[in-house]
């Protein structure tokens, strides 16, 4: 997904961007919608490090990537879909006093760089839809 402005599109367009990407989240495989944190750490408790999976924020636009870092711990990492449409992007702690910004115009970049590993490290933890 290309970048655009803000001055370039109307209500209509920044609508659909922001459909689109939630659309995008919302059918990754990793995706387990309303899970909150302490269930998305049962999900992942003994699995291989750099295993994720994607839930819901608490905020509209608003959504986390939980994973299992090398050392084991688990991270609970927020990340939003914003209209300066940047692309998507989440602070990562601070740097000399100033929040560290990680953009990607694509879910699937998104994801290793929030997880700092390669792609092909990357473990998605699919939800179980068996009833």
């Amino acid at each position: 997904m290309s970048r655009i402005t803000a001055s370039s599109v109307g209500p209509i367009e920044i609508h659909n961007w922001i459909q689109t990407n939630q659309n995008q989240i919302q059918k990754h495989p990793a995706w387990h919608g309303n899970v909150k944190a302490e269930q998305a750490e049962a999900l992942l408790k003994g699995g291989k490090p750099l295993t994720y999976l994607l839930r819901n924020g608490d905020k509209e636009q608003s959504f986390f990537i939980t994973f299992i870092k090398e050392d084991g711990s688990i991270k609970h990492q927020h990340f939003s879909l914003e209209f300066d449409l940047k692309g998507w992007y989440y602070k990562n702690g601070q740097v000399q006093g100033e929040p560290t910004e990680i953009i990607a115009e694509d879910l699937n970049k998104l994801i290793p760089a929030m997880m700092h590993c390669e792609t092909s490290r990357c473990n998605m933890c699919i939800p179980n839809t068996a009833a």
